[in-house]
């Protein structure tokens, strides 16, 4: 499957992605690996996913969402080692990402670095405070962005229809 998607992410990009701009290539080839492993699927071939490889969810989701014990915070100096470790990971992966993205950028803007690294500093302090994970830019959002053509800042939310958002938005 993972050749056959490779294949497909190749030839798509070098020759339909010009004729059929609007559909990213890598929705495509996530799109073409799901409707794969369905067919494998239903016609009970031996290449199929085995149920264990599929991920599987509890059917009370919320049930062991734990809100973090605060009282640690205060008493345990390993938590702000990890932490201040966790600040410097996260921003240089930010400050990279964001050089990335300049770069393949076609019309050549400049993100704000001190701006980015502000917004990414308070989400990382209340996403830890909640116990969540640490954010950093989403290089991969950003790069079928720029590859589909998006002009708009709204490019960067989520839409129902990704896979049409530019003629979605304004």
């Amino acid at each position: 499957m993972a050749f056959l998607s490779l294949v497909l992410l190749i030839v798509w990009k070098r020759t339909l992605s010009k004729k059929i701009n609007f559909l990213p290539t890598s929705f495509i080839t996530v799109f073409f690996g799901v409707m794969l492993a369905w067919l494998l699927e239903r016609s009970g071939s031996s290449l199929a996913l085995m149920p264990t490889q599929y991920i599987g969810l509890p059917d009370n989701v919320f049930a062991d969402v734990k809100m973090p014990d605060i009282n640690h915070i205060f008493s345990n100096t390993e938590i702000w080692r990890t932490a201040v470790v966790i600040c410097f990971v996260a921003s240089q992966e930010t400050l990279l990402s964001v050089e990335a993205i300049d770069k393949l950028d076609p019309y050549n803007r400049i993100t704000p670095q001190n701006r980015e690294l502000v917004a990414q500093g308070t989400g990382n302090f209340f996403s830890g405070l909640l116990g969540g994970l640490p954010i950093t830019a989403v290089i991969v959002r950003s790069s079928a962005n720029a590859e589909a053509g998006a002009r708009t800042k709204l490019s960067g939310l989520p839409t129902v229809c990704g896979c049409c958002w530019q003629y979605c938005l304004p």
